[in-house]
């Protein structure tokens, strides 16, 4: 019987909350100079530095992909919950887990974010 039901409460919140275009505000595809940019002033925000460059591309290639899960993540749920950028956003899961001992599948479920 549960199971009959979600599906009429599914189909309420698309009713309700219609799907927003993708050209609305919040989702955006940023070129490489702005996404160098938001890594800078990110740094900046949270005292980040780096010892060698390689480190830095490093880290800017793992923030890259954080801001694509988020802005994924929130232009498909933006009426429901928003991600941010946090000062972990330079950290592999595999890092955070050994930082903090923490299990993926009682976190984030799959986005790694």
């Amino acid at each position: 019987m549960a199971l009959l039901l979600k599906k009429p409460v599914l189909m309420q919140r698309l009713i309700c909350f219609p799907p927003i275009s993708r050209h609305s505000k919040g989702f955006s595809s940023s070129s490489p100079d702005e996404m160098k940019s938001r890594f800078e002033l990110w740094m900046v925000e949270h005292g980040k530095y780096y010892n060698t460059v390689e480190e830095k591309e490093k880290r800017f290639k793992i923030f890259k992909g954080k801001v694509r899960a988020i802005e994924k993540h929130n232009y498909t749920f933006l009426r429901f919950c928003k991600k941010h950028l946090t000062k972990f956003s330079d950290q592999t899961w595999d890092e955070l887990h050994f930082t903090f001992c923490l299990d993926r599948s009682t976190w984030s479920r799959g986005s790694g974010v």
